[in-house]
């Protein structure tokens, strides 16, 4: 089975970060459970207008998604969609969607309404950190050898895989967690 053809810009991506030229080492359904690991749901999450100035007054035409690396409208609109405050579908063909940075460009002024995005968004390093630890793991058992005067450096392969994965996990958006005290009730009452 094929990924989700809104994915097929990310994987295409992370392929090249992961050194997987084609479906050499994981198959577009591998690839796209590695980055699920690392989506990020959104719904009715609410969009940041910026006006900008055409002709001499302000339009709204373009509007921010929270964060890069979102799935294409291409998937269905189970999987990426842009609603109204009234909860109606906005067509995709009524705007441009940058994925890679998260800007929606609308063909006409919104006028700054509200709208919202319910869809994926993904953490495209971490999940190629994850493939370059599955690759480390793969050369574990890699030793190194002198044979016929020559020295062989294998395990430079599995050295490589931990770096790579080690910088991917650095370029990863910091992650958020919710924290719960244990001396405060779940209604913020101090005890």
């Amino acid at each position: 089975m094929a990924a989700r053809p809104g994915l097929a810009w990310i994987i295409a991506e992370w392929r090249r970060l992961v050194s997987d030229p084609g479906t050499a080492v994981w198959t577009d359904d591998e690839a796209q459970a590695l980055l699920e690991r690392h989506q990020e749901v959104h719904v009715h999450t609410p969009l940041i207008p910026m006006p900008q100035p055409e002709g001499g007054s302000t339009v709204w035409k373009v509007y921010v998604l929270p964060g890069p690396y979102w799935e294409e409208p291409t998937s269905g609109t189970q999987w990426f969609r842009i609603t109204d405050a009234n909860g109606s579908v906005i067509p995709s063909s009524a705007y441009t969607l940058d994925a890679r940075e998260g800007v929606v460009t609308f063909n006409q002024d919104q006028q700054g309404k509200d709208l919202y995005v319910t869809g994926r968004r993904y953490d495209f390093f971490s999940a190629a950190g994850d493939a370059w630890l599955e690759a480390a793991a793969t050369k574990a058992d890699l030793y190194d050898f002198k044979a016929d005067g020559g020295t062989f450096s294998r395990s430079q392969w599995f050295k490589h895989c931990q770096s790579m994965a080690e910088w991917c996990y650095r370029q990863a958006p910091p992650k958020l967690a919710r924290v719960m005290r244990a001396d405060v009730w779940d209604d913020g009452v101090d005890l």
